[in-house]
């Protein structure tokens, strides 16, 4: 076996390189260099780029919103409920304290109706409801109603 010639090597690396661009058409071959040596130059990848950023704030309105609507609850004088039933009631049902509720108890039964509290419509709804199922289902006449604050 004799030495290799650098004609033969030059050959193998035409070789190599044609069959590298014939598995891969996509990579661009050196033109410079097209006469005597086939260069295979690697696929150009683009430059990333910045991010756009949006330097803008976005701002959010302040929505001005009106406070809800209030009822005042307000509680009837009869001539028939016990006086503890209606201070009973408004301790359970309104969370007043003792002397709180008597304070309002002696208002209704001198001038024929108190005020219980103000809340919104739905609570108050639902405080009249609850005063008029307590006095039902103790067979009291005692009425309780709303009116807007």
């Amino acid at each position: 076996m004799g030495c290799k010639s650098s004609h033969d090597d030059a050959i193998l690396f035409n070789r190599v390189a044609l069959e590298i661009c014939v598995k891969r058409p996509k990579l661009p071959i050196d033109k410079k260099h097209s006469n005597s040596v086939m260069a295979v130059l690697p696929p150009k990848t683009p430059k990333p780029q910045a991010p756009t950023h949006d330097d803008s704030v976005a701002v959010a309105e302040r929505v001005n919103t009106k406070p809800p609507p209030m009822y005042r609850v307000l509680l009837l004088n009869d001539d028939y409920t016990p006086m503890d039933f209606v201070v009973g009631v408004l301790q359970s049902v309104f969370a007043m304290t003792r002397e709180q509720a008597t304070q309002v108890m002696l208002q209704v039964h001198r001038a024929g109706m108190g005020t219980c509290g103000v809340f919104t419509k739905e609570i108050a709804d639902t405080k009249v409801a609850q005063v008029v199922e307590l006095a039902e289902a103790h067979q009291h006449p005692l009425q309780c109603t709303m009116e807007p604050n």
